[in-house]
């Protein structure tokens, strides 16, 4: 039987030697490189958001650095330093946070530094000498020589009756960090790929603090009270939303909650930290 051919589909049978496809053919590769290409972008774009960005933080490491202010026990172990007035004439304060050698809070180093000198530090003006973290307006300062870190006490100046500023019954949606590694030593020092380090830093007694980022990009850092960081282990590292009465000191904020039951881990999706990098990636300058 004689073979017969189709001339109406003859145009459309494609060999990959001839210099040109058919129209329907190069109609339908158009239509799928140009479905894939952006499907490939949008995720391209997704992942870079979600990229931790690498910050402007400083651990002055091999430097030290002496530093005079009254320290205060409450709500953690911090050094509070005047630095000048407002224009309404107001005496303004900076707190900085203290920390210990390594993986370790400043409370045993304290309590050593008691036992060594005899003398009560709580409102006592005091020197200290370490090495320097700040990024984002906070200031850590780590007690790198132990015991040695204090340089001199004064007895204790007059009881400052300090009051914490109430901003009510909040529900914030960030992240726990430890604020060692996130103000200076480590880049990134969050998310899931810091999430091992930062539970060794807290269970050191190293104390938690609370990042949350606002949609306009803007970061405010809270200290948590009511849990430690070892009750904090298994919300290190996430996307968490958390419930509590906040408040203000000078320069920072503090969240009280009442228990783990305050603290909501939420399911994936774009944090405000990463939508808001997302959208800036189309904003041309």
């Amino acid at each position: 039987m004689p073979m017969t051919i189709d001339n109406k589909n003859k145009d459309e049978f494609y060999i990959g030697y001839f210099p040109k496809a058919p129209r329907a053919v190069a109609g339908a590769l158009k239509w799928f490189v140009g479905i894939g290409l952006t499907v490939f972008i949008i995720l391209a774009l997704l992942i870079v958001s979600e990229q931790n960005e690498f910050a402007d933080s400083t651990f002055e490491l091999g430097t030290s650095t002496q530093i005079e202010g009254i320290y205060v026990s409450k709500p953690v172990p911090m050094l509070r330093r005047s630095i000048g007035f407002s224009q309404k004439q107001e005496e303004q304060f900076q707190n900085i946070l203290l920390i210990g050698f390594g993986k370790s809070g400043a409370e045993k180093t304290i309590m050593e530094m008691k036992a060594k000198h005899g003398k009560e530090l709580e409102g006592a003006r005091v020197v200290f000498e370490g090495t320097l973290i700040y990024y984002d307006g906070k200031t850590l300062l780590e007690l790198t020589k132990g015991v040695k870190s204090l340089i001199s006490v004064a007895g204790p100046g007059p009881v400052v009756n300090r009051k914490w500023k109430a901003l009510g019954t909040v529900s914030l949606r960030g992240e726990i960090v430890d604020p060692k590694c996130y103000f200076g030593v480590m880049k990134p020092g969050e998310g899931k790929v810091h999430r091992s380090c930062a539970i060794r830093c807290l269970s050191g007694g190293i104390p938690p603090v609370f990042k949350v980022v606002r949609v306009d990009g803007q970061r405010e850092y809270y200290l948590l009270e009511g849990l430690s960081g070892r009750d904090l282990l298994d919300r290190v590292g996430q996307w968490i939303r958390v419930e509590g009465e906040a408040e203000e000191l000078e320069d920072w904020k503090r969240l009280k909650i009442a228990g783990t039951s305050d603290i909501k881990k939420l399911t994936f999706r774009l944090s405000p930290d990463a939508m808001h990098r997302c959208s800036q990636a189309f904003v041309y300058k």
